[in-house]
């Protein structure tokens, strides 16, 4: 009996010389990779690597998960959804215009990190406004006739240098100019929600404790004292977050390790691999699971409950549950705001 193969290979994969694609062109290098050739799908993923980091974190800025775009073991995760896509299950066959490969990319990194954040719980499923239908893509050319493919987002530039937040002093400079823009606004109930969803990370100045104080009609020791517990309660929370994630990076490794071990079962003709490559799956699916509620369990960004927050913006306990509401209407504002450019009108 033959050994199983993967799922879009028939033969091991053969080399070229890397110093032959050094200057190869993208319509080329797909060629060669969809043949399966070993050392041209290493310069395909060394050369967008950083398209696809980027675009991951552009899909979190525009959901308004700033807490998401200095997190490398979810870039990491997602990126390696999007090996998995491409390379194992060989989706870059349905690429029908290698020469517009890039594009291509770009729309399949939007739509896998769209689908993690949807199983992560942490975007709805609801109805686009008649504004989302309308917006255009940033991957979208300008001209689809054109050899160039030029697209919207090579004549805006980047908002901010999204490659160079690789560490937490960078990420937390870009939380600050959101919350700047923020605070320039005219908080209304939704915004006062966003702001107060935040403090985990950016604790609120005496100024803002002073006009939540105000727009609540609370006294503002009152509203300090309870600042203070609840900042209390998110550090106890983030120190569990902290080792869940610990544990989650060293089982991903693991798991890694397992699938490296069962490609290469897959492989032999040996009738005792088959029994190898039965414990192997087991195990693989084990640990998976432990993964997997690894990350239901812990959250990304630890945030006041909705009942805290109703309570500091000064809504009645029964209506706690509106907050998730004004979460979601409070980032759809400000995206909106920050597509257009915050001196815009409203």
């Amino acid at each position: 009996m033959p050994p199983p193969q993967r799922l879009h290979e028939q033969q091991d994969p053969p080399t070229v010389s890397s110093e032959k694609l050094r200057h190869i062109s993208n319509e080329e290098l797909v060629r060669r990779c969809i043949a399966n050739e070993r050392s041209a799908w290493e310069k395909f993923f060394r050369r967008f690597i950083p398209k696809i980091k980027k675009t991951i974190r552009k899909v979190f800025y525009a959901k308004s998960r700033f807490d998401l775009v200095g997190d490398m073991d979810v870039i990491g995760e997602i990126h390696n959804r999007v090996v998995v896509k491409l390379y194992v299950k060989g989706g870059l066959k349905s690429c029908r215009n290698h020469s517009n490969v890039e594009s291509w990319l770009v729309t399949l990194v939007k739509n896998q990190t769209l689908d993690w954040l949807i199983e992560q719980g942490r975007i709805k499923r609801l109805p686009k406004t008649e504004s989302e239908r309308n917006t255009a893509s940033l991957s979208t050319p300008l001209n689809p006739d054109s050899e160039e493919g030029l697209r919207l987002e090579d004549i805006i530039g980047d908002q901010a240098t999204l490659d160079g937040l690789e560490n937490l002093d960078e990420f937390k400079r870009e939380i600050e100019e959101a919350l700047e823009a923020l605070r320039s606004l005219d908080k209304d109930r939704k915004l006062w929600a966003l702001r107060l969803s935040l403090i985990s990370h950016v604790p609120l100045s005496d100024k803002e404790i002073e006009e939540l104080a105000r727009f609540a009609n609370h006294p503002v020791q009152k509203v300090r004292k309870r600042l203070k517990e609840i900042i209390a309660r998110l550090e106890a929370m983030e120190k569990k977050r902290a080792a869940d994630t610990g544990r989650a990076i060293v089982i991903w490794h693991e798991i890694r390790r397992l699938e490296a071990q069962l490609l290469e079962k897959s492989r032999s003709s040996l009738a005792s691999a088959q029994d190898e490559l039965e414990k192997l799956s087991s195990k693989l699916e084990a640990k998976r699971r432990i993964y997997e509620e690894l990350l239901s369990k812990r959250k990304a960004f630890v945030r006041p409950s909705n009942s805290e927050i109703a309570e500091l913006i000064g809504m009645d306990e029964e209506k706690a549950a509106q907050v998730s509401n004004l979460l979601f209407r409070a980032r759809a504002f400000m995206e909106k705001r920050r597509n257009r450019g915050f001196g815009g009108s409203d």
